[in-house]
């Protein structure tokens, strides 16, 4: 049904009805709209393009919790016909390894070829992902099925003939990228039940001297106890009785039964180590009983290392996922184009996008009165953060942020923005909108957020953000990155764009002193093809 126009509570057909409307038929008036806040998420190839500069405009992809390749390859077909895309990164495996029950090798390697096959058929370049490995607290890829993870592997990307895979020989045109084995835990290759796991966060104690390690100092506690946090849940050990264990070994497996589902405990030799899937901390004292955290040498003062893992039970998790996307920055760059200049495209003012000028203004408590304020922009800063934005000698602006104490991401963050007016028939038109900031990312500490976003003055906003504290893996090296919003329109109402650079710091567990270092060379407003379907083959 067309409108000719929407006055008040009259709505003026374009064309007249092929039917006639039931009497008694209504329309709601709706008199307060829900205002979306979209998020803009990153899974590995999303998170590539954007390190590399955005040469690919990325559309939807599907995917669905459960699904297995057979299932996914059902609607394979229908999508390379209705986007028609250059380029198709192919996720299709996990699901599939995870019981004794699931595809053979043979049917798995026979669905990477067929897969490959449909999107050569199209027009499209194949690039066939290896199954990332995984692991859930309860299932993951079993022992039982780690030949089949292993011999996928294999198939797609081992090179065997002048350095192509047997997929790359079987189907010529095809790519492949190996997302099993830069993450996958060593830890856990030759578990005796779930023997392919990514990275697992450990803290790991520091070496135990001879005394420290004689049985005796051990067997003589029958509560000990002591408290650590594995993904966000406290585990509080009490009730510890070593007194019949004749080695460090089984001290350690005791502790690895107390701590329960997620959490793991292990003597390595010489020292102790407790690993969970996503998160933890540093052992604290125990809330009764003998505390153990010193003598384990797992507390901040004595641990020899803490490090975060690489899941979240089943995905990367947030915090990882850039590092997870650098796997494929390699073979992205190859088969993509050159990054375009993102200001060239700009519909926002060209000197605008570029930050020129300096007849814009400061906001906020912690601005500092020696910062550049491009014109028109608003350099700005909320809560206890410190901004002090300069000028360097390529014209890019230097965000210099800085947090004297601890913070929070929501109520301390430092930003930059400006306003762009747009004409009003593209007000519910069908074009559509992104913002893009091209930055260089020199130094994070406590960082948890940088991110594009577009404010439309009716109150959305379209937010790129990439999740909590996903910057802990944001390349620091001061390559080019661009950092982009979700597609959005313009509905009633709409008379103004702002695009927004956001820099937020963990929450209130931070590093105190937090600081980042991030030079914007521009922040664009560009127009983005709609997605629209090709006429079916």
């Amino acid at each position: 049904m067309l409108f000719r126009s929407i006055a008040t509570n009259t709505l003026t057909l374009a064309e007249p009805l092929i039917g006639y409307v039931r009497a008694g038929a209504a329309i709601a008036i709706v008199t307060t709209p829900t205002v979306p806040s979209l998020d803009q998420g990153f899974g590995v190839f999303n998170a590539a393009n954007v390190m590399i500069g955005n040469p690919a405009e990325a559309v939807s992809a599907w995917g669905y919790g459960g699904a297995i390749c057979n299932a996914m390859l059902a609607d394979l077909e229908r999508d390379l016909r209705y986007y028609r895309p250059h380029l198709v990164a192919l996720h299709l495996f996990e699901n599939d390894l995870t019981g004794a029950g699931g595809a053979s090798l043979d049917q798995l390697t026979a669905w990477a070829k067929q897969s490959a096959q449909l999107c050569l058929s199209y027009g499209a370049t194949p690039i066939v992902c290896s199954s990332m490995p995984y692991f859930n607290g309860t299932n993951g890829v079993p022992a039982s099925r780690a030949a089949a993870f292993d011999g996928l592997l294999d198939y797609l990307c081992a090179p065997v003939n002048n350095g192509l895979s047997k997929l790359q020989i079987d189907v010529p045109g095809a790519q492949s990228l190996d997302l099993s084995t830069p993450w996958l835990d060593p830890d856990f290759v030759n578990d005796a039940s779930w023997s392919r796991r990514p990275i697992w966060a450990a803290v790991k104690g520091a070496d135990l001297t001879t005394a420290e390690q004689a049985l005796s100092s051990w067997t003589a506690i029958t509560s000990g106890g002591f408290q650590v946090y594995i993904d966000g849940v406290l585990k509080n050990i009490t009730g510890l009785n070593f007194s019949t264990d004749t080695t460090l070994t089984q001290v350690a497996a005791r502790i690895k039964s107390a701590l329960g589902v997620n959490g793991l405990c292990a003597w390595e030799g010489s020292r102790f180590v407790i690993r969970g899937p996503s998160a933890i901390t540093y052992a604290t004292a125990a809330s009764s009983g003998t505390d153990i955290a010193a003598m384990l040498k797992l507390t901040a003062a004595t641990a020899a290392s803490i490090q975060q893992g690489w899941t979240d039970g089943v995905h990367p998790s947030t915090r990882m996922r850039w590092a997870v996307g650098e796997f494929a920055t390699p073979l992205l760059r190859k088969l993509a184009p050159a990054a375009p200049k993102i200001v060239d495209y700009t519909i926002s003012s060209r000197e605008v996008a570029l930050g020129l000028g300096s007849g814009g203004a400061l906001a906020g408590p912690g601005a500092k009165p020696e910062s550049v304020a491009p014109t028109d922009w608003v350099v700005g800063s909320t809560g206890a953060a410190l901004l002090s934005a300069t000028r360097n000698a390529d014209g890019s602006i230097k965000l210099s942020g800085s947090w004297p104490g601890v913070a929070g991401r929501n109520n301390d963050t430092v930003y930059v923005r400006y306003p762009f007016w747009v004409p009003g028939a593209w007000v519910f038109g069908s074009q559509r909108f992104r913002v893009i900031a091209t930055v260089r990312v020199n130094s994070i500490v406590g960082i948890g957020q940088v991110f594009a976003q577009g404010q439309i003055n009716t109150g959305e906003m379209h937010i790129g953000s990439p999740g909590i504290d996903m910057a802990f893996s944001l390349p620091s090296d001061g390559s080019l990155i661009a950092l982009e919003s979700p597609i959005f329109g313009l509905g009633v109402g709409a008379t103004t764009i702002t695009p927004w650079l956001t820099i937020a710091p963990v929450d209130a567990a931070a590093p105190a002193n937090a600081s980042c270092d991030i030079d914007v060379l521009s922040l664009c407003v560009v127009p983005v093809m709609p997605e629209t379907p090709h006429s079916y083959l």
